[in-house]
């Protein structure tokens, strides 16, 4: 069975998973230690980890989650009511909203970048600044380079 192999010896993929598996608790933690407890982690995986901060489409955002447009709405309307983001409309097409931070939004966003911070620190004194920059490269090229987009 897989979770009785040490786990040097565990399939990559299963391994991306466990830290995968870790990183979210942590941030789940980190955000509830700093006063954002109301925040799920649907709210971090479907929307806040792909807002560029520059006014995103609900479309995009749901493509990029991998989730229905209904499916974002409603997570949208989540965020928006805790006072996490705003809706404006597009200015491009009427037709269309843009999702921006609100001010709240901004503070967990802050929050965030400490906890990464933080986080990148303590794994750098555990493996070394040279072995963290490596992990980097082998996981952006894993992801396919891609910062923000999903595969289809």
């Amino acid at each position: 069975m897989v979770d009785q192999q040490p786990c040097a010896s565990r399939p990559v993929p299963v391994l991306i998973s466990l830290a995968f598996a870790q990183v979210t608790t942590d941030i789940l933690l980190s955000l509830n230690e700093e006063g954002f407890g109301d925040l799920r982690l649907t709210h971090f995986l479907n929307v806040i980890r792909h807002m560029s901060g520059a006014g995103d489409r609900p479309a995009r955002l749901a493509r990029l989650a991998g989730v229905t447009p209904q499916a974002i709405s409603l997570t949208l309307s989540e965020l928006e009511k805790m006072g996490y983001v705003r809706r404006e409309a597009d200015p491009d097409d009427q037709r269309s909203q843009l999702v921006f931070w609100a001010e709240r939004g901004l503070r967990a966003g802050a929050a965030l970048e400490r906890h990464f911070a933080r986080t990148e620190e303590r794994w750098a004194a555990a493996v070394g600044q040279e072995s963290l920059e490596s992990a980097r490269v082998l996981l952006a090229a894993i992801a396919g380079g891609r910062d923000a987009e999903a595969p289809r």
